[in-house]
């Protein structure tokens, strides 16, 4: 065990006790049922539970949850009392074993952290969140926690309809496009490159208003999507949104917010200890590389004091990386 002294989002010290070390505080369901067929493994979790008198604590949802349960589990005061049942994110899921997500290990659940993922959700009705409600026992302590989505710093995010290479990465080679570029090449029968790069390092494009608006519309959307959930973060999103870069890409939030969300869920289920911003290996961008390049004129529009000015297109299948005009 350590003790770490860390600065949190309202700028006072914490000093907070973890155990990055211990490995019994997870349990790797899809592995396990590659082995054993799922009977056995309910065996396994229950003896899991006995042994070690912990409750089963499960964190589903998008790559967010991920970063999560990796926080949640090696947390001194959490892993007294729970051990976590690892699933995937909802969009590492697989025909070979999606079905295993509908087996009977919730009924073994005893804390439920999620997001709400809708059943017409972009991966498929089986990963919607609300039909696992169907499956936990009446005991089951659920909380539901905000998707950190935000488009805000980013006006001319689209869907990339010309991306390429998605059959070896769903995400393919750059996922997010540019409307703007769109539109100029749209606009014109044949263009260089050269002539591409003058028009997107001109920046006369950009229209303040337009830029306020979007951002805005953005914040609105996440208080409207989070207001159903026990944890909030809409308040922390718009109170350091232009003191630093929050997010990577509309869903990639960055350590810090990740870890201000983490600090409220252990209020929620009244651990009063407070989770470090970086420790160790957290020290290392937890969701960054299919990042979305902020326009220098946005930035100075909307007032944004700190940001990035490296991006990566898709670091899961290459690592192609630049800044906002060789990014686009």
């Amino acid at each position: 065990m350590a003790a770490y002294k860390t600065i949190g989002l309202d700028g006072r010290n914490y000093n907070v006790e973890w155990n990055g070390h211990d490995l019994a505080a997870e349990v790797d369901y899809i592995n396990l049922r590659k082995t054993f067929g799922e009977e056995a493994v309910l065996g396994i979790l229950n003896f899991v539970k006995q042994v070690t008198q912990r409750k089963m604590a499960v964190v589903f949802g998008n790559c967010q949850t991920l970063v999560v349960r990796n926080f949640l589990r090696c947390h001194k005061i959490v892993q007294r009392e729970y051990f976590f049942l690892y699933l995937p994110a909802v969009c590492d899921y697989h025909e070979e074993f999606i079905d295993q997500l509908h087996e009977g290990f919730w009924s073994l659940c005893d804390l439920f952290i999620a997001q709400r993922v809708k059943k017409d959700n972009a991966f498929g009705e089986k990963v919607g969140t609300m039909q696992f409600l169907n499956y936990l026992p009446e005991t089951t302590k659920v909380i539901w926690i905000p998707n950190l989505y935000y488009v805000g710093y980013w006006p001319q995010y689209i869907k990339n309809e010309r991306n390429v290479d998605t059959h070896i990465h769903s995400a393919g080679r750059f996922m997010n496009g540019d409307r703007y570029i769109d539109e100029f090449m749209l606009a014109h029968d044949e263009v260089s490159m050269a002539e591409v790069e003058e028009y997107i390092r001109g920046q006369s494009f950009i229209k303040e208003d337009e830029v306020r608006q979007w951002a805005d519309k953005s914040l609105t959307s996440l208080k409207e999507h989070e207001w159903p959930c026990d944890v909030r973060m809409a308040d922390v999103v718009e109170e350091y949104l232009w003191d630093t870069q929050l997010f990577y890409a509309s869903n990639h939030p960055v350590n810090l917010l990740l870890a201000e969300l983490i600090r409220r869920i252990l209020d929620f289920i009244d651990v009063k200890l407070n989770v470090p911003i970086a420790w160790g290996d957290y020290d290392t961008p937890r969701l960054v590389g299919q990042d979305i390049p902020i326009y220098p004129k946005v930035a100075e529009i909307l007032g944004l004091q700190e940001q990035i000015d490296d991006y990566y297109a898709n670091n899961c299948m290459w690592m192609y990386h630049g800044d906002w005009l060789n990014f686009n």
